[in-house]
């Protein structure tokens, strides 16, 4: 039995949300080179870069829409494997698991 979409949809969001929300441990060795000033500007220019594509080709959102859908929970995994504060390998496979069930479920658009 599946659960309505908004309540799938609610624990999914709350999951993601909690994994912000952790407390972030030292950077791994490859990330520590991220940290200069010059980074801070990659989120507004990939919002104006991602605003001029989809104006330029509406079809854009679609595969943004997808490129997220099958890239959150492996990165989610990587984060809880690897980043936050007591990070351990075996907790990655916790965010694996319900991904594939939770897309299988939502209802389809008309």
């Amino acid at each position: 039995m599946a659960l309505p979409f908004a309540v799938s949809d609610a624990a999914v969001l709350a999951a993601q949300a909690s994994l912000v929300a952790l407390p972030c441990a030292a950077p791994p060795r490859e990330l520590r080179r991220l940290a200069r000033a010059g980074w801070a500007l990659v989120p507004a220019g990939s919002i104006a870069i991602v605003i001029g594509a989809i104006a330029l080709a509406p079809g854009t959102a679609d595969a943004l829409t997808w490129l997220a859908l099958i890239a959150t929970p492996p990165l989610a995994a990587l984060a809880l494997a690897r980043v936050v504060v007591g990070a351990r390998p075996v907790a990655a496979l916790a965010v694996l698991p319900p991904s594939p069930r939770s897309q299988a479920t939502r209802p389809r658009s008309s």
